[in-house]
């Protein structure tokens, strides 16, 4: 259409502003060297189109300035008003970005959580067969503590008396 459409927009919503009524004719519309606008209908159509104007039903010549083209150039004007839907673009991708960022570490954290768990599990199990073995070896040992203070005992009683028997036959 144009090159230079939001130069375009932005003169032509500034002359509707401060027109009397916020209306004019579409024949008045005026590009940045101040002439008129060759293809006027389509320019305004366009404007239409993007919420900034009405066009008179009828004909289509009367373009009045609707809520929204008169907030925009309240605010500063049609370039301003680009730019901030720029940056909030952009504020809005680093918003997306930095959440996604966000839920990936969530997700890692969780990750890591179930594996912290999993790994005290498995620790808590080695406790516990540790702690089997370690009665087992407990016990064990007084067996053999056991079993050799019996052997002890018998051997001695046992060669005490083998000695016994041994002089009484021979006696």
């Amino acid at each position: 259409m144009y090159n230079n459409i939001d130069e375009l927009i932005e003169i032509n919503l500034t002359l509707l502003f401060n027109s009397k009524n916020h209306s004019l004719m579409r024949v008045r519309f005026r590009d940045e060297k101040g002439k008129e606008i060759i293809d006027s209908k389509r320019f305004a159509e366009y404007l239409e189109l993007k919420g900034l104007i009405e066009l008179e039903p009828i004909k289509g010549y009367r373009c009045d300035l609707t809520k929204y083209g008169y907030e925009i150039v309240k605010n500063g004007g049609w370039i301003e008003y680009l730019k901030l839907q720029s940056d909030t673009n952009e504020y809005l991708a680093k918003k997306e970005q930095l959440e996604f960022d966000n839920l990936k570490l969530q997700k890692e954290n969780l990750e890591y959580i179930e594996s912290i768990r999993k790994k005290t599990e498995i620790i808590s199990d080695l406790t516990s067969k540790n702690l089997k073995l370690s009665n087992f070896d407990i016990k064990y040992r007084l067996l053999i503590f056991i079993g050799t203070f019996i052997i002890g005992l018998f051997t001695e009683y046992f060669t005490d008396f083998l000695e016994s028997l041994r002089l009484l036959l021979q006696s």
